[in-house]
């Protein structure tokens, strides 16, 4: 499902991987990133369509590149959302192997986990200074999930290097 609906309800699509958009110099930034993914996995809690509708209104932007603020999808749209959306996480699976793997736990999705995972990934990422956060989240999402993938290959190999630790 490497494609997607260009234009829904007259909103045109961010880049197809959520990467910067070489025609406008538009970025999805980490803290876009994050809220798309808090409203799949509430999705998938949940089963709340009003959830993939705000997740399109962060993947559909009007010309000037801001967000609906009201957005209601047909069916099919909202096939297509899910469809896109669980594709980049595919694709980001394979880019950022050490960051996105099924660890003992992932079955167990509940509000409560993906706050802790978003709140992990930006403590992560500020070094535990919150005066960086807005920065952080600022930031194009594919280079703060290239810092999150690195940092996580290093603990792993911290972890495999002293495993009584």
């Amino acid at each position: 499902m490497d494609n997607r609906l260009e234009v829904v309800q007259g909103l045109k699509a961010v880049n197809a991987l959520l990467q910067e958009d070489a025609d406008t110099g538009r970025i999805v930034s980490f803290h876009e990133y994050l809220c798309m993914e808090q409203r799949y996995q509430r999705f998938l809690m949940n089963r709340d369509e009003d959830q993939i509708d705000i997740l399109a209104s962060f993947l559909y932007r009007r010309p000037d590149g801001s967000r609906p603020a009201d957005l209601t999808l047909t069916a099919a749209e909202r096939v297509g959302v899910l469809a896109w959306f669980g594709h980049v996480k595919y694709v980001m699976s394979y880019a950022f192997p050490h960051l996105f793997r099924k660890s003992k736990g992932d079955d167990d999705i509940s509000d409560l986990s993906v706050i802790e995972s978003i709140n992990v990934q930006l403590r992560a990422l500020t070094d535990g200074d919150v005066t960086k956060e807005a920065a952080v989240k600022a930031v194009d999402c594919w280079r703060a999930l290239t810092e999150l993938d690195a940092k996580a290959k290093q603990a792993e190999e911290f972890r495999r290097k002293y495993p009584n630790t």
